[in-house]
């Protein structure tokens, strides 16, 4: 379906205004029913593996919260920049206007973030992620684009300030106090721990705003590799302090954040036809069903509501056993069921019949009259592990790690035996990295250049993000680009209804560049891209986000989007997915076909 990119910029600005000029409309005021305690804050993320729970960044500090409420602790945005003060770069520089509640943060001289609150809710704009230290972030991103050369083109640059609401709260909204805006901890968290990569732990639940920092770290508990997750580290924080069921003023926090997520966050309400998600809450009963007091039917109810919006991105990613929570009740959807059947049978398919071959999983097949090659690819993945710097460690097989090397082992292997064409099996592929795809679309493309589109439905920003690969690299991989010319193929990428995300935007996209042809059955969607959540509880769950990656014209201002699948050029019976006979003479025919056409 087409859409055309409409001028928005008038009217957002006009709700920006509005939004900003609200400021007599308060909350509840910060008064005697308040109280203010000295907390530790702990960021448990900063646990390195084997080690010890006191080893956690720890941060004291005064917050804001009601008397009654648990301990769910509200906080100005100078209260959350000093929250994050300790993870910046040595050149940040906050900047705030007490008159009118805005936060404004600088790296060096150059302005990346903006926010404001009101009573009515939060506005913001750019991106916390330049200001955040993480040596991580910057080697998997230089790994990601190893031997790739990337841009991105700005197509519609409106007003990147967006407006969230705190309509739907219902138990912790906004409060006031000498003109400023306080709000609890999470909704700040939930909204901007992607762009810091740290999920600050609060509330009730974990103490670790609550609990006696002496109770915890009186002694030394040890950590396991496998507690070294945020998850695992609150299960041994929770036993240690004698929790087993969640109190229902964590229930009720989680029920607010969790809306305001979905309520603000949620990038494909329009699709599935929600007009408005408080509308949606209300017409399932969701308002009352997820904050019911026995455990056992509010997971039901948890589960219920996260197999409803059945979009293959949105899902509740992991129980908290701490609270003794179970998966009983657990649904997929209708979605999930059909698409991992699907997926299931052609695994089965393809195993039995690489066996009958004597092939691994990252064998090149070769077909009986060595003119068509099969590779498999079943991810989209880069070796975060694989490389140190520049180059790629010794002794490893990262091609069975990054799938962009793995290809060009594949088609370098491929080339050496003398294949004319290539079929690409992206049958049984889940998704992955949107670096890697564009990294892929380069690597079989005519002329070195992969393109996809970012359309913001929140805001009507639009980008395009293109990349090439380096084909004369000084330090290339020796299965590397530089080996061999991809345009010596015929592609043709072998997609079912499990080939979802990027393996659905893959085919899609290297069709409309004219790089490969599609044959099997038509992909399975996913057209946004996904963020992850953390509740107060700790419990995460995944979304499609407003970012939509289509197809764009920037001459009609048009996009074309690929949530109902990439489509085929040569349909294949299942039985046939992995039979390269069958598959040679479905494309001789289909090449016979078009040939009479023309």
């Amino acid at each position: 379906m087409k859409h055309r990119l409409l001028t928005f910029s008038a009217l957002f600005l006009l709700g920006t205004l509005l939004l900003a000029s609200c400021s007599f409309i308060i909350g509840p005021s910060l008064g005697d029913d308040t109280v203010e305690k000295e907390v530790s804050l702990l960021d448990l993320t900063s646990v390195a593996e084997g080690g010890a729970m006191e080893d956690a960044s720890k941060k004291t500090m005064n917050l804001r919260g009601l008397q009654n409420a648990d301990e769910v602790f509200y906080v100005s945005l100078r209260d959350y920049d000093s929250l994050l003060s300790a993870h910046y770069v040595d050149n940040v520089r906050s900047k705030f206007s007490d008159s009118d509640n805005t936060w404004q943060v600088y790296v060096g001289d150059t302005y990346i973030f903006y926010a404001q609150l009101s009573a009515s809710g939060l506005t913001y704009g750019g991106s916390l992620y330049s200001a955040m230290k993480g040596e991580a972030q910057r080697v998997q991103t230089s790994t990601l684009y190893y031997q790739a050369k990337n841009e991105s083109e700005v197509v519609r640059a409106d007003d990147n300030r967006v407006v969230t609401s705190f309509s739907g709260l219902r138990y912790y909204r906004p409060m006031s106090r000498n003109g400023s805006i306080y709000v609890p901890l999470g909704i700040l968290d939930n909204q901007f721990h992607n762009d810091t990569s740290l999920a600050h732990l609060y509330g009730y639940g974990l103490g670790l705003l609550q609990y006696d920092s002496r109770e915890i770290f009186s002694k030394t508990v040890t950590v396991k590799a496998e507690e070294t997750s945020v998850g695992g580290l609150i299960a041994v924080a929770a036993k240690e302090a004698g929790k087993t069921t969640m109190p229902q003023s964590l229930v009720q926090y989680d029920y607010d954040v969790l809306t305001y997520g979905f309520m603000n966050n949620y990038g494909l309400s329009s699709t599935l036809g929600i007009a408005s998600m408080e509308d949606y809450w209300s017409a399932y009963d969701l308002k009352d069903a997820l904050v019911e007091k026995d455990q056992g039917r509010r997971m039901r109810n948890l589960f219920d509501f996260f197999a409803r919006l059945d979009d293959g991105h949105t899902a509740l990613l992991n129980l908290l056993p701490w609270w003794d929570e179970t998966s009983e009740g657990y649904s997929r959807g209708k979605f999930g069921d059909v698409s991992r059947g699907i997926r299931t049978s052609l695994q089965k398919s393809r195993q039995e019949h690489r066996e009958s071959k004597k092939l691994g999983i990252y064998d090149l097949e070769i077909s009986d009259s060595g003119e068509t090659a099969m590779v498999s690819l079943d991810s989209f993945s880069f070796a975060y592990d694989a490389y140190d710097g520049a180059n790629i460690k010794e002794g490893l097989n990262v091609h069975e790690q990054d799938s962009y090397l793995y290809l060009c082992r594949m088609f370098q292997e491929a080339a050496d035996k003398g294949v004319k064409q290539v079929v690409i099996d992206d049958s049984v592929n889940g998704g992955g990295s949107v670096g890697v795809l564009l990294k892929l679309l380069a690597l079989i493309s005519k002329n070195n250049q992969g393109e996809i589109g970012y359309f913001n439905s929140r805001n009507s920003a639009a980008r395009i993000l293109s990349a090439s690969i380096d084909k004369t690299s000084a330090n290339a991989y020796p299965y590397g680009p530089s080996g061999y010319v991809s345009r010596d193929y015929d592609f043709y990428i072998l997609t079912s209804p499990y080939s979802f995300s990027c393996a659905n935007a893959f085919p899609f996209f290297a069709r409309r560049a004219g790089s490969a042809k599609i044959i099997g059955q038509n992909s399975g969607g996913g057209e946004c891209t996904v963020e992850v959540a953390t509740l107060p509880s700790g419990r995460n769950y995944a979304h499609s986000t407003h970012t939509h990656i289509v197809s764009i014209d920037k001459n009609a201002m048009t996009y074309v989007g690929v949530e109902r699948g990439a489509g085929v050029d040569i349909s294949l019976n299942y039985a046939d997915f992995y039979n390269l006979t069958a598959i040679e003479k479905a494309i001789q025919e289909y090449k016979e076909a078009q040939s009479t056409e023309n």
